[in-house]
């Protein structure tokens, strides 16, 4: 069974947001969708946001602590990264 309890230590979270902002705008947005998160805003509101608040993001913080699984978000950075 998949662990829900999406706690992270500070430096898997430092690295998780590294791996993230490394990503496309594309690759981003398919992150959210791909762990369960969806977004009332535009994409294009969400990326800027993102863009520009980088690790103080709360679009980030978000997707870190709201995603369905630990797994399954691991899971897609890791796909995407060998994009």
């Amino acid at each position: 069974m998949y662990d829900k309890d999406l706690t992270w230590t500070p430096e898997q979270e430092e690295s998780l947001i590294q791996r993230i902002l490394s990503l496309t705008n594309e690759q981003i947005m398919n992150l959210f969708e791909k762990v369960g998160i969806e977004y009332l805003e535009d994409e294009e509101t969400i990326i800027k946001a993102i863009r520009k608040d980088k690790e103080d993001s709360s679009e980030l913080d978000t997707l870190l602590s709201e995603a369905d699984t630990k797994e399954n978000l691991l899971k897609w950075i890791s796909y995407y990264e060998k994009q």
